[in-house]
């Protein structure tokens, strides 16, 4: 099952890599992460069963996806589907900063030159199944193939790439003016509100297109769809086709060589 990271070791983290510069402020690193489609406690008893070896071809998703398997006797009560899989994307960074006060005619604002750095941006997939799954034809289960058309999609490196070009593009936020200087605390929230309408925004576009494929394969009862369907997403057409609100900020990125490359 996909972990978040506990708060505590958070604020550990934070502490562990603050930097000093003689001109530029230090703040803490910060920890962000989004999860769609958290799976909710539960009351029933969970089986973790011992899998045959996954197919190369499947192999690389779950290294890549970090998929986890959640074996359920009773579905949740908003569980809409026999078989879901659910993402959540974790942003990791550090970041420094320097101050500059900004008179503006109704009020004043502090101008924060924000230098980020240790940018790292990682997704995990957890996939829900029925406890009665067939274990011996696991592998070929159409219920399981599907659900690995969705984990190829959250897992896509384009989506990741996409959310760390656009947090990395962070430099400048705004932060009233204060009986002080804005603290590093201050400074931190601000940022952390920028990355999370980013986080946002990404989160949206992969469940648009999780949506995308269940309108094609009629939520898996038809074929996978070929090669050119995954080679389609997060470019250009896919983003705005979904209305990505970054879409602008993005389009440097959306036609680089390393970008485009598919897995």
């Amino acid at each position: 099952m996909s972990k978040l990271l506990n708060p505590a070791k958070a604020l550990a983290r934070a502490i562990g890599c603050s930097k000093r510069s003689v001109v530029w402020m230090a703040a803490a690193c910060s920890f962000i992460t989004l999860a769609s489609l958290q799976p909710a406690a539960r009351t029933q008893a969970q089986t973790q069963a011992t899998l045959p070896d996954a197919p190369k071809s499947l192999a690389r998703w779950i290294k890549l996806g970090k998929v986890d398997f959640d074996f359920y006797r009773i579905p949740e009560p908003d569980q809409k589907y026999k078989a879901e899989t659910r993402f959540h994307l974790d942003v990791n960074y550090s970041f420094q900063f320097r101050t500059r006060r900004i008179a503006q005619s109704t009020s004043s604002i502090h101008r924060v030159f924000v230098r980020l750095s240790g940018l790292e941006v990682e997704v995990e997939n957890l996939i829900l199944l029925p406890e009665s799954t067939d274990r011996n034809d696991f592998w070929d289960s159409s219920l399981v193939r599907h659900e690995f058309d969705h984990v190829r999609i959250s897992s896509d490196p384009r989506a990741t790439k996409l959310l760390r070009f656009l947090v990395a593009q962070i430099d400048i936020v705004d932060v009233p003016v204060g009986p002080a200087n804005p603290t590093a605390e201050r400074v931190k929230l601000a940022v952390d509100e920028k990355v999370q309408t980013m986080i946002q925004a990404v989160s949206n576009l992969i469940q648009q297109n999780y949506d995308y494929l269940d309108e094609l394969t009629t939520h898996g009862g038809d074929k996978s769809p070929d090669a050119e369907f995954f080679e389609s997403l997060y470019t250009e057409a896919n983003l705005q086709k979904m209305g990505f609100p970054f879409l602008q900020q993005a389009k440097p990125l959306l036609n680089k060589r390393d970008y485009l490359a598919t897995p």
